[in-house]
């Protein structure tokens, strides 16, 4: 058994680790001598399992790497099979947007904006953006409540920015007002994901919707011609021949919702085949806001709109149609 003083939570927090191994251990059918070979002794093992001995962090992460078990599912486990505050709150925030029910995220900013833990604090931010940053409460907001968040931001260097940090990315760039800034740390972003690419899948479709976030950041502040081409290049050579679906159904959102803005008469109806085909599958969010400007690309006129033109149609580059992303994922979930 583990104790330790949460700093964040001031709290005290308890975690067996060696009878939480011994819980999934048993519930797989798996024997001892598969979880410690090569990794510790029989007796030393056993006296673990019942928290009698603390092993290295060498030799833990060893026996998670032997029950195909990794560390946030471990917690998950050892918390009784449910989230910590921070996830929980986290996913509240991601229902209530992707629900649409907007006017719900100002007053839970407020509730948590002030809470004892820091991670709680910036999710709390992320709602305020989140309510801020939607319809008819666009430009109304003060940046004094993300104080905290762009503090921090501010202070830490990009090259050593870990997935906690690229996670608040896309939070902290709705702070941004300047164009250059915003293109320079857009760049160095990117960077830095490509970095994570070779740890997991996820890393990947997190960074095909970092690009769907900063191309919505873009048209919403009205940012440069310029530089939404080079965003949209540099995201179709990342993500067009990528096997996942998943980034494949990011990939073709972005490029409809850019071409929502600079041309939209000739992409409203394959934008609308989209959101129909996204009915079938779990994507609210893309699914809300390509409705959502879908609908209001026909009464608003966006500066690239009025030129559209002479900048790129995005959709007209090589994309897999909607019918191959829908047999894509038929292939990967059967």
């Amino acid at each position: 058994m583990a104790t330790y003083f949460n700093l964040e939570r001031n709290s005290v927090m308890t975690i067996n680790f060696g009878q939480t191994i011994r819980q999934i251990r048993l519930a797989k059918g798996i024997t001892q001598p598969e979880i410690y070979a090569g990794v510790m002794s029989r007796s030393f093992y056993s006296e673990f399992e019942h928290n009698r001995h603390h092993i290295r962090v060498d030799q833990f992460i060893a026996l998670l790497k032997n029950l195909n078990v990794d560390i946030s599912e471990f917690l998950f486990i050892a918390n009784h099979y449910d989230f910590d505050d921070e996830n929980e709150l986290t996913q509240l925030v991601n229902d209530l947007y992707n629900e649409r029910n907007i006017s719900a995220l100002l007053p839970l900013s407020e509730k948590y904006r002030h809470d004892r833990s820091r991670n709680i604090r910036f999710v709390a931010m992320r709602a305020y953006l989140l309510f801020y940053g939607t319809g008819n409460n666009q430009n109304l907001y003060s940046l004094e409540p993300l104080t905290e968040l762009i503090t921090f931001m501010r202070e830490t260097d990009v090259d050593g920015w870990t997935l906690f940090e690229l996670q608040l990315a896309d939070n902290y760039f709705m702070t941004i007002e300047n164009e250059n800034e915003f293109a320079k740390l857009f760049w160095a972003v990117d960077r830095q994901y490509l970095k994570f690419h070779a740890l997991d899948s996820k890393i990947i479709t997190q960074h095909a919707t970092h690009y769907f976030n900063t191309v919505q950041n873009i048209l919403l502040r009205h940012f440069s011609k310029t530089l939404l081409e080079q965003v949209m290049k540099h995201c179709q050579e990342l993500f067009q021949n990528d096997s996942n679906a998943e980034v494949q159904i990011t990939l073709k959102a972005t490029l409809l919702y850019a071409n929502l803005y600079t041309d939209y008469p000739n992409t409203q109806s394959e934008a609308y085949e989209f959101y129909r085909a996204l009915q079938t599958i779990n994507y609210p969010n893309i699914r809300s806001l390509l409705l959502v400007h879908q609908t209001q690309m026909n009464n608003i006129k966006h500066p690239f709109y009025d030129n559209h033109g002479q900048l790129t149609n995005f959709v007209n580059r090589p994309s897999k149609t909607v019918s191959e992303i829908l047999a894509q994922i038929k292939t990967e979930r059967p």
